[in-house]
């Protein structure tokens, strides 16, 4: 089964749809995969907008597979934080307008992903979406950057701690979503891309892109220094030890960690 497949629709409109064992966590091959593809969209003129969403009923996406950070070699790590860095840089800085159909789990990365997309429609009355990095022992990498040109410091502070936001109203209320449509997403997303799609191409890329240059200029400055701080600190005893207990507990609980 893909865990990634792509479709072109009308209008100059792909579909990337997400399918990745239970809850779409992102390991180094689907990182590698998701960069692939979206470098695939953005060099096609034929397509104008993107829509990505989850064939996986309950997850949007878990977030970064723990086990890239758990007990693992120092070299594929940087590997992977390079990789992250590149999907990041790819994703929040795509020409295409990007819609985000999120349905049910989306933490970490898999909410930083969310958030990277132009218009965001949550799908669930049942929604659970975080950052969650510090339970992990973890810290939030160079989407933090990102966040916080979407996000104000409140929202970002309370979304460490999910108890704070509730109910999908806060959601809205914060700006990380911009509707709830639970009947027809797809259909809506269609619509509203649609709508979105009668601004010019050209100067729509341009005004995203203006906005959001310096973080995206901070991330490319810092990258390696950014993998060197990142590597340290997750291979201190102290960050594995956290890591390890949090493990457990998803194990304990039935979460997939891969």
């Amino acid at each position: 089964m893909n865990r990634i497949t792509v479709e072109n629709k009308e209008n100059g409109i792909a579909v990337l749809t997400m399918n990745k064992g239970r809850v779409n966590t992102m390991d180094l091959d689907f990182m590698e995969e998701m960069c692939l593809a979206l470098e695939d969209l953005e060099y096609n003129s034929n397509i104008r907008g993107l829509i990505i969403t989850s064939a996986l009923s309950d997850y949007f996406s878990f977030g970064a597979a723990l086990n890239e950070f758990y007990q693992v070699d120092k070299e594929r790590l940087k590997i992977f934080i390079r990789r992250k860095q590149e999907f990041n840089l790819r994703l929040w800085g795509c020409r295409l307008t990007t819609i985000a159909l999120v349905n049910g789990i989306a933490q970490r990365e898999g909410f930083a992903l969310a958030m990277g997309c132009d218009y965001r429609i949550g799908t669930s009355q049942d929604l659970n979406l975080t950052l969650n990095y510090t339970s992990t022992g973890l810290l939030a990498g160079s989407e933090f950057n990102l966040l916080q040109k979407k996000l104000s410091f409140e929202t970002l502070s309370r979304l460490e701690f999910p108890e704070t936001l509730t109910n999908n109203l806060d959601f809205i209320q914060t700006g990380i979503l911009h509707e709830i449509n639970t009947t027809e997403p797809m259909q809506r997303a269609f619509d509203v891309m649609n709508q979105l799609l009668t601004r010019p191409d050209n100067i729509v890329a341009k005004q995203k892109l203006s906005m959001i240059r310096p973080a995206l200029n901070t991330i490319q400055d810092t990258r390696s220094e950014e993998i060197s701080d990142t590597v340290a600190r997750i291979m201190k005893t102290s960050t594995q030890a956290h890591l390890e207990t949090y493990i457990q507990k998803m194990q304990i609980s039935g979460e997939c960690i891969k």
